[in-house]
């Protein structure tokens, strides 16, 4: 795999989806048998995040998100595997591409991204 498609400038130039910066907590597990682990998820898409990591897991990682929308009323749960690493010194983490997602939480989402959007309208 070349270098550059480490690159977040790379993956951002492919992506399908509008990213929207946030600061939102989550819990993350690798595979079915380990235990969530909080992490601090950096912006956000229908397709995928960044997630701010020490030790980003390798790339084709498989876990599961776990987005905790208190505005929403609401848990999301995210199939998903880690598309690039980013790593060492500050903002050090995982971009992850989701790959399952239930319908219903699906919906819940897309509301949650409408949101972020009209903040995002508002700052400029």
């Amino acid at each position: 795999m070349s270098e550059t498609i480490r690159d977040e400038r790379y993956w951002s130039e492919r992506r399908e989806y509008p990213r929207f910066d946030t600061e939102l907590y989550c819990s993350l597990r690798e595979g079915v048998a380990h235990d969530l682990t909080a992490v601090m998820m950096r912006n956000l898409s229908l397709g995928g995040c960044f997630v701010l990591s020490d030790q980003p897991l390798p790339e084709q990682s498989r876990v599961q998100l776990h987005l905790e929308l208190p505005e929403l009323d609401r848990r999301v749960v995210i199939t998903a595997e880690v598309a690039w690493q980013k790593l060492g010194g500050f903002g050090s983490g995982m971009g992850v591409r989701f790959l399952e997602i239930a319908s219903d939480d699906l919906d819940v989402l897309r509301i949650y991204l409408r949101e972020l959007a009209k903040e995002s309208e508002l700052e400029t």
